[in-house]
């Protein structure tokens, strides 16, 4: 007598195979009539009024949800290491979980009853819920089919997932209006989001899985498997973003996060190849290339019209600008000039004030305020859709990039090197992502960091990096003061890096390209015009030296409060920075264990998978090193204030508190205030930008002091005794990654500081001496610059106590603590410039009675200076505070 289906002898080892074997024609034919059968139900109810059914579909949720809770219970019970080597044969099943996975994978089909319900019910139904479960039933029929070896784990998961799903659905029945249950639905959605990142987790270690790759059918699977999660993830990321953060487009955000793992893919393809260097520099070239379309095609030609180009080389620059792949030049165009004609204001579409992260690719990914929308409606296109080249492009876009930019690099690796897909994803997706980053730099970098030689009132600077990554589009400063100029630049090549340039004038050469439009003539009318101004300003400059303010005037519009020291206030931003360096190595930890979980048990390492991981392991260190360090330069800020007497007050703790923090960094302690003479006061020693300076390196200076020395001896000690008790490579990975971060940061800041670097605004006068009147103009460029700064590394500047504030402050011999330094420097910003400074002002705080009596004089000032022309550092141009010329 044969065993009942309720018992264990029933579900034997081959048992799921035969059922899928015996059901393989009804369950494939319920597949084929899915889609005909609900579209006719549609068309059938579309006069109809909705079916009330709402204790049917009670009823059904609920019993999916008790089914799929107590299969998941079942294989906890019997199976429950199975979850750790997911990777299993049938036969090393317990029968529970045989029947489990065997039940589930052939009934899912019946969920498509979930489909019909929404047809009864006349509620829409998406592509993503059709496909997901048309997909889903054919892709569970075939695994079982071949009993995979990781089936198992995919059922475990999506019982859980479906147990709280269906049993959400069955109570929002019940309770349809109910508030908790409806600020529940995004989480729902988000557990079925991390449910297929977990699937494509499984599916490609099932991919680098010796068994799995020694089976083809097996095999085939696993890349149906991952193909069908990752269109999941997709359509679930999508639909996730487009109902539940409405701020952003679901679409591009989605298309370019994809992109980015991809590019991932791609990069990793490139360095396990052999011909790795080739590559790269085929990357490279390709990249350098297909930017002339950009540079010169886009830009210089179609959005500024600096020069005329015949129709060779409009189609040229039209084949270039599809491999850059960066929208069609009309739309491109339309923006660019958007951009010029607002720039830096409301209606810009990367507006750089907003920040770095939004004009670099914020702007991309959020939705396009109605400010912009509406200049972009304004902007005179009419010249570029008279172009057939760009008329032809903008009709042919997205498809004719598509081309361009990911399938010819496939047919030209696949032609080099054998293989379709080097190309597509190496020469054609991960360079499509260096090369968008590069041309980011140019609305984030190229607007917010470097000189501006030619108008010091605007946000585009000078910038050689972004030059070189741009093929010559770093030169902004220039290119927002002459737009028109073809060169984009001042100087010619050998000075200024310009590829694009030498490209436009080489298709001059033949011929191609007539009528470059310079600017250079205007520059110098302009200069002479401001030397002839500057040689009449003496009399300005003079009556400026008279109001100059001093030291005590600076201090007088801080409010008091801020020239306090606190306890308390410093020992929560110390308690703050030790318990991030504490949650960072928590999560490092866990992270650590869980890679080596994953790569011993889930993986089964083979060498090819041991390379792979090896590759992991080492960017999740570089990315704990980078965090930890930036999230320990707070403790170094700290030590920093400890050694100026600023953290508590009382000498002993402080001084005490800093030799511990600094002797921990390998940086010898030093005390940097010292005493004003006749008075209980403290100054500083010197500039944070000397500190910042000596203790980027401070592990290779002496230690100044008994003290010091013994700080240093005993840090060495320590870490010598852990490095041999623990071993020397976790040493350096937990300790010694984050310690040359922290180096690295006081470095990046030492550069970074330095515009706040000059003559005090308290400086003694000396007879023939003009120094003062630089420092006012000093003061109002390092405040400025201040302002600019914390608002675009808010981040960081939260991070790392206001360090750029306390910059500043130190430099004035102001003693301000660091919790304060923002505030402080506000109230010198509105000083300097007489409007709101940057950053939210703190409610209730107040300046001195002296400050509002002196408003009205340093108003008058603030204009005299704002009026009066100066030259800069490291330049013989004369500049002028006011824009002209």
């Amino acid at each position: 007598m044969a065993p009942s289906p309720v018992s264990q002898g029933y579900w034997t080892p081959g048992r799921g195979a035969q059922l899928a074997a015996d059901l393989k024609w009804p369950l494939l034919a319920s597949m084929v009539l899915y889609l005909p059968v609900i579209m006719a139900l549609r068309h059938w109810m579309r006069k109809r009024e909705p079916l009330p059914i709402k204790p049917f579909i009670f009823a059904w949720n609920f019993v999916l949800a008790v089914l799929s809770i107590l299969g998941a219970i079942l294989i906890l019970l019997d199976d429950w290491r199975l979850i750790l080597t997911p990777f299993a044969h049938e036969r090393d099943y317990m029968p529970n979980t045989r029947a489990v996975v065997t039940l589930f994978t052939l009934t899912k089909a019946l969920e498509f009853g979930d489909t019909v319900l929404l047809a009864l019910r006349k509620r829409p139904i998406t592509f993503l819920h059709a496909y997901h479960h048309l997909t889903v039933a054919l892709y569970c029929w075939h695994a079982q089919s071949l009993n995979v070896s990781f089936a198992h784990l995919f059922v475990f998961i999506n019982l859980c997932i479906h147990g709280v799903m269906y049993l959400y659905y069955a109570l929002s029945v019940l309770f349809a209006r109910n508030k908790i249950l409806y600020k529940l639905r995004p989480y729902i959605t988000g557990a079925q989001l991390s449910q297929m990142f977990v699937g494509l987790a499984i599916t490609i270690a099932a991919l680098l899985n010796p068994a799995v790759t020694g089976d083809l059918s097996h095999y085939n699977n696993a890349m149906g498997a991952l193909l069908m999660y990752f269109s999941y993830t997709i359509l679930f990321a999508h639909f996730y973003l487009k109902n539940y953060v409405p701020s952003v487009r679901s679409g591009m955000t989605v298309f370019l996060s994809t992109m980015h793992f991809l590019a991932l893919v791609g990069l990793m393809m490139m360095l396990a190849h052999p011909s790795r260097v080739r590559l790269l520099i085929e990357v490279i070239l390709i990249w350098n290339i297909s930017g002339l379309g950009i540079t010169a095609g886009a830009h210089r030609l179609w959005a500024h019209r600096s020069y005329k180009a015949n129709l060779p080389a409009r189609i040229v620059l039209m084949v270039l600008n599809s491999i850059a792949n960066q929208g069609s030049i009309y739309h491109w165009a339309r923006d660019h000039r958007t951009h010029h004609k607002h720039s830096e204001t409301e209606k810009d579409p990367h507006n750089a004030k907003r920040g770095f992260w939004y004009s670099h690719m914020g702007w991309l990914i959020l939705k396009k305020p109605d400010a912009v929308k509406q200049a972009g409606r304004e902007i005179d296109c009419s010249d570029l859709l008279q172009d057939p080249v760009v008329v032809f492009q903008k009709n042919a876009d997205p498809w004719l990039a598509f081309f361009f930019c990911y399938i010819v690099p496939g047919y030209y690796t696949m032609a080099v090197y054998g293989s379709f897909w080097l190309g597509f994803f190496v020469l054609g997706i991960f360079r499509w992502i260096v090369e968008l980053h590069a041309t980011w730099c140019v609305n984030s970098v190229a607007h917010l960091w470097g000189e501006r030689p030619y108008d010091d009132q605007i946000n585009p600077a000078e910038s050689a990096l972004v030059a070189w990554l741009t093929t010559g589009e770093g030169w902004h400063n220039w290119h927002h003061v002459y737009p028109f100029d073809y060169a984009a630049s001042e100087l010619g090549m050998a000075c200024q890096w310009n590829t694009a340039k030498i490209f436009i004038d080489s298709m001059a050469a033949i011929g191609w390209v007539t009528d470059r439009k310079r600017a250079t003539k205007f520059w110098e009318q302009r200069k002479s015009k401001l030397a002839v101004n500057a040689e009449t300003s003496a009399e300005t400059q003079q009556q400026t030296l008279e109001k100059i303010p001093s030291e005590q005037d600076l201090q007088s519009v801080i409010p008091p409060h801020c020239q306090r020291t606190s306890l308390l206030l410093s020992s929560f931003t110390f308690v703050r920075d030790v318990v991030a360096i504490g949650a960072v190595v928590s999560v490092m930890a866990v992270l650590h264990l869980s890679l080596g979980v994953f790569s011993s048990i889930i993986l089964q390492e083979g060498p090819q998978t041991s390379q792979w991981m090896a590759a992991v392991k080492v960017a999740v260190w570089i990315i704990y090193a980078l965090v930890q360090g930036t999230a320990a330069l707070g403790l170094w800020v700290i030590g920093y204030e400890c050694g100026n007497v600023r953290f508590s007050g009382y000498e002993v703790v402080d001084h005490t508190l800093g030799w511990l923090v600094h002797s921990a960094f390998l940086i010898p302690y030093r005390n940097h205030a010292v005493a004003v003479p006749d008075t209980a006061k403290l100054k500083p020693r010197d500039s944070l930008l000397t500190a910042l300076k000596w203790d980027a390196f401070g592990f290779l200076n002496l230690p100044k002091g008994l003290l010091s020395f013994v700080g240093m001896l005993l840090s060495l000690t320590v870490n010598y005794y852990i490095g041999t008790r623990l071993g020397w490579t976790p040493l350096l990975l937990w300790h010694g990654g984050p310690l040359l971060v922290v180096h690295l940061w006081l470095c990046v800041y030492a550069r970074l500081l330095r515009a706040y670097s000059g003559k005090g605004a308290s400086s003694k006068k000396e007879e023939g001496d003009e120094s003062e009147f630089y420092t006012w103009e000093w003061l109002a460029h390092a405040t400025e610059r201040l302002r600019s700064n914390t608002h675009v590394l808010w981040v960081f500047d939260a991070l790392h106590h206001n360090l750029m504030s306390l910059s500043l402050l130190t430099h004035l011999q102001l003693r301000v603590p660091h919790y304060h330094a923002n505030e402080a420097s506000r109230a010198i910003y509105k000083l300097v410039h007489g409007k709101k400074g940057f950053g939210a002002p703190r409610k209730n705080s107040n300046t001195t009675a002296h400050a509002h009596t002196n408003h009205a004089v340093w108003e008058g000032v603030r204009k005299t200076a704002r009026r009066a022309q100066f030259v800069m550092d490291d330049t013989p141009v004369y500049m002028t505070a006011t824009r002209g010329g």
